[in-house]
């Protein structure tokens, strides 16, 4: 009742400490976990300082530490300041799962965050976006390798490991035995890097008893290691565990690695999806994988058995015809999202797989867009026998025709506007 009243810092800070430790108090004498997510905040030194006491009473129970984007703009030597007081703090936390990307841990700045990753309970680590360099790498391999058996979810994508980080890697993924997701999406691995991370996992399938990975989410959005993936597969050479680190050149020149592929990778590669029964998310956009590559990667998702919920083939030039028989026969009762933007679709690419899909009764995200969709498409998509019935999210959006609300007038009227997506939100 009343205006309100307004307190000092000081009294700011007691109220939120009493606030947060009474949670923190109950929860541990009830037996419960804490979950301590700072996600998007700028968590400096002093600000961490006034929270010490409440987390350090979380410390004892939190098993899930998410520090996503802490520290945008702040300078580095503030930011050790940062990691060094939270490394003190959770060291000995049963933390499980724990989120650090899209935080810059150069090499000067992880020897302050490796306390974090030598936490002995972690099952789930996300490096994504950290700025990691081989330095990097070497580092994340030498902590994590004595627990690899327990890590199940590893993400190391958007990162700068060129080929010695791949190699550094290599150990700790040949031991992940258990592992069940595996994100390594544009981690911009070169020549020996890819086939050393392939082979590695490769390996791994091959370690386990029953010759099979538990990996259900395998993600290369961006990899530079299906470049070229059906003309290095047509020998048909099987995946050689032995095998040298070396790479072959696509561009016919030594000095430009940007495009280079193992020649081991690929059957490693495949190897991996086809012992991976399962796998329910694949992506594979942006990698410049080609029609006979991806029948090359389909194929190998057929022969695993795995029964697929997502999957990813936007911007890469695709078969329709291949990607609607495999859709049909492998995962019309399991398929939740289908993302195919920028693939170039035409009219009568669209109206072969239309109906297919609408035998797809979880189906709930179709992503269309950038795909220069005109008149006679949108006509396919408003066809009444063409309504995908359990759709969520049709993604029509196209930066080169932003005015196409009129034009999309009856596919909105077939499925909703809440559906439809057209513009940018």
């Amino acid at each position: 009742d009343g205006p309100p009243r307004v307190i000092s810092t000081h009294e700011a800070d007691t109220v939120y400490r009493r606030a947060f430790g009474a949670l923190v108090d109950n929860a541990s004498a009830s037996g419960a976990t804490v979950v301590v997510n700072f996600s998007d905040r700028i968590l400096t030194a002093p600000v961490i300082r006034i929270l010490e006491p409440v987390l350090r009473q979380a410390a004892p129970v939190t098993t899930k530490l998410t520090l996503h984007n802490i520290l945008a703009s702040i300078k580095k030597e503030r930011q050790h300041e940062t990691w060094a007081l939270l490394s003190n703090i959770f060291s000995l936390s049963p933390v499980e799962a724990l989120d650090l990307s899209v935080n810059a841990l150069g090499d000067t700045t992880m020897p302050f965050v490796t306390p974090l990753i030598e936490i002995r309970t972690l099952t789930s680590i996300n490096l994504f976006d950290t700025g990691m360099s081989p330095v990097g790498a070497e580092m994340v391999n030498a902590r994590l390798l004595p627990i690899a058996s327990r890590i199940k979810y590893l993400n190391i994508g958007n990162n700068k490991f060129q080929g010695t980080g791949g190699l550094a890697l290599a150990p700790l993924l040949e031991a992940s035995t258990n592992i069940v997701s595996f994100v390594v999406a544009d981690a911009r691995l070169r020549g020996t890097g890819t086939v050393a991370v392939t082979s590695a996992l490769a390996k791994m399938a091959m370690s386990r008893p029953s010759g099979r990975t538990l990996l259900t989410t395998l993600d290369l959005d961006g990899s530079s290691l299906l470049t070229g993936i059906a003309e290095i597969a047509a020998d048909g050479a099987p995946f050689d565990p032995n095998g040298a680190y070396t790479f072959v050149d696509l561009n016919g020149t030594d000095d430009d690695v940007e495009n280079d592929t193992s020649a081991n990778a690929v059957p490693a590669l495949l190897h991996l999806i086809r012992a991976s029964p399962s796998l329910q998310k694949v992506i594979v956009s942006s990698t410049n994988l080609e029609a006979d590559g991806m029948r090359l990667i389909l194929g190998a998702v057929e022969d695993s058995g795995a029964s697929l919920t997502h999957l990813d083939i936007s911007w890469i030039e695709i078969d329709v015809g291949l990607l609607t028989t495999h859709i049909d026969n492998h995962h019309a009762g399991s398929l939740i999202e289908l993302h195919m933007e920028g693939t170039c679709i035409d009219g009568d690419e669209l109206s072969t797989i239309l109906p297919v899909l609408t035998r797809c009764n979880n189906l709930r995200v179709l992503n269309l867009s950038h795909n220069s969709l005109d008149e006679d498409m949108f006509a396919v998509l408003a066809d009444p026998n063409h309504k995908i019935g359990s759709l969520e999210l049709l993604n029509l959006i196209d930066d080169e025709n932003d005015d196409i609300e009129a034009e999309v007038a009856a596919i909105v009227a077939l499925y909703g506007a809440d559906v439809v997506r057209v513009a940018r939100v």
